[in-house]
């Protein structure tokens, strides 16, 4: 595959990605005012101490659980179909960018489906994430209390000092910065779904996103070959399965924020890594993907 080509599918795919990104923001940026919308009344009616005694209980997390689960069943969902229609361009050998983002408007409903997407949530330690964000916040909150009560400030002002921290600049920019890597890791989980559905051998491609901004290494991966699905991707020195995996132990650096994807594409068994290219216009691949995206799940989960 060509760096072209590998630029032409990552535009595709980072389209549909920014949409599910700009969504998952205002998720995200509410449920952070939510989860914290009980501390400031408290403030004003009991004082600082009194909040500071009962901050573990001021501070919810069903709020910050429930955009999680939303943005998740969303953004796979979505991108389950968008993987696939890419899928089924790529066997047919179509790579223009007009053909790969053309009428992506069909979704995976069936049961099993949303099934296996609730048990790969669990597996990724969603709720170990929704905990990080709901103590960071009461850590914010605390950290503002503290510093009121020494400074001697007034309830007031120190009101609007967390207020600041979960409804201002503070809070769309830990939104954002939630809404980038879980939208780009709910994609990779939608690839491997997609990919896990498919009867045929496999490989895989890494697709960073190229603007300039990407990180030195995640750029560099435009120029890798494809690797056995199986394998892990090598980045920077770091181990990861898929963009936004941190399961091999890979550093926040090389998963926060990151707007990289990976893609799946089938493969003949006699396929060789050095040697014949594969033949993706076989029919009973095409006819399989085409299949199962109209819905026709005849697999097991």
């Amino acid at each position: 595959m060509t760096k072209e080509e590998k630029i032409s599918i990552g535009k595709a795919i980072q389209k549909e990605l920014s949409k599910a990104e700009k969504k998952g923001y205002i998720l995200f940026f509410l449920a952070l005012k939510d989860h914290a919308k009980k501390v400031v009344p408290y403030l004003g009616i009991y004082g600082s101490q009194m909040t500071l005694l009962f901050l573990d209980t001021l501070v919810e997390q069903e709020p910050i659980s429930r955009a999680y689960k939303e943005h998740y069943e969303a953004t796979i969902q979505r991108m389950l179909s968008v993987n696939l229609r890419i899928m089924i361009r790529m066997v047919e050998g179509k790579y223009q960018k007009d053909k790969l983002t053309d009428q992506i408007n069909i979704g995976f409903r069936s049961e099993e489906i949303i099934k296996q997407t609730a048990d790969e949530a669990n597996k990724m330690g969603l709720a170990s994430n929704v905990k990080n964000v709901t103590d960071y916040t009461r850590e914010l909150i605390r950290k503002e209390i503290e510093q009121g009560l020494e400074k001697n400030l007034t309830k007031e002002q120190i009101a609007r000092n967390i207020t600041k921290v979960t409804q201002g600049t503070i809070a769309k920019m830990r939104a954002l910065r939630i809404s980038r890597t879980e939208t780009t890791h709910a994609n990779s989980k939608s690839t491997e779904i997609l990919s896990n559905a498919i009867p045929f051998e496999q490989v895989k491609i890494w697709i960073p996103r190229i603007d300039g901004r990407e990180r030195p290494e995640h750029g560099a991966m435009l120029n890798k070959k494809p690797i056995l699905k199986k394998e892990p991707f090598i980045v920077g020195g770091e181990r990861l399965m898929y963009p936004g995996d941190s399961s091999l132990g890979a550093s926040a650096s090389m998963v926060v924020n990151c707007r990289c994807s990976s893609h799946y594409i089938p493969i003949e068994p006699d396929y060789e890594e050095e040697g014949q290219q594969p033949l993706y216009s076989s029919p009973n691949v095409l006819s399989y993907l085409k299949n199962l995206l109209k819905g026709i799940l005849n697999i097991k989960w």
